[in-house]
């Protein structure tokens, strides 16, 4: 569940539309190209290892079809060996995501799709893919050690458990044209919190 709504927040590359006076659009600001590329710093902390660092790489890889859809695939890759392949297909309504899942008694198989992103996010709008509950919270400024972003989008993630109780809350912000700057998550008995931040974007060549 916690690496569940970390990279849940990493794809949600949406843009900053606050100047405009309109919603932002997924599909406007999505920065899903092959070849871009973007580098974060990762810090994890728990009550039983502590502190960790990581280094944190999303690259756009190509495009691909599956069941006559065409998707983008994006690979995320860890310094500590973790790794997650995600495709995604833009649609009117909004950005679908199936993720690639391991197997230890088969080969890998891909998720159901599912509406991962919707069109127009206004401020209060809500969406919910599995159980994790996205709202549009707003806009603020994203100070960061390696840049500052203006009018950034603030998302919040809830991971809802079965009795209806949030066990897992993330912000994340979004600056125009970039996508991820930032990502901030803790777990209810705060035992657990993670942060990323954004080091450095490399649009396509």
């Amino acid at each position: 569940m916690k690496r569940c709504i970390v990279y849940s927040s990493l794809f949600l590359f949406v843009a900053c539309g606050l100047s405009s006076g309109t919603a932002a659009q997924a599909v406007d600001y999505f920065p899903l190209r092959t070849g871009s590329e973007w580098t974060y710093t990762t810090e994890s902390s728990t009550a039983a290892l502590g502190t960790r660092e990581s280094t944190l790489t999303v690259r756009i890889e190509g495009q691909v079809t599956h069941e006559g859809k065409e998707y983008l695939l994006c690979v995320v890759t860890t310094s500590d060996g973790f790794r997650v392949t995600v495709l995604y297909r833009v649609a009117p309504d909004g950005i679908y995501e199936r993720d690639l899942r391991s197997s230890e008694t088969g080969p890998a198989s891909l998720s159901e799709e599912r509406l991962f992103l919707p069109s127009s996010l206004d401020v209060g709008k809500e969406w919910k893919p599995r159980e994790i509950t996205n709202r549009v919270e707003g806009y603020e400024t994203v100070h960061l050690p390696t840049a500052t972003y203006d009018d950034c989008l603030k998302i919040s993630h809830k991971a809802i458990n079965e009795t209806g109780g949030v066990d897992t809350e993330s912000y994340s912000y979004y600056a125009r044209g970039v996508g991820l700057v930032k990502s901030v998550s803790t777990n209810r008995a705060a035992t657990y919190t993670s942060t990323m931040m954004l080091d450095r974007y490399t649009p396509p060549g």
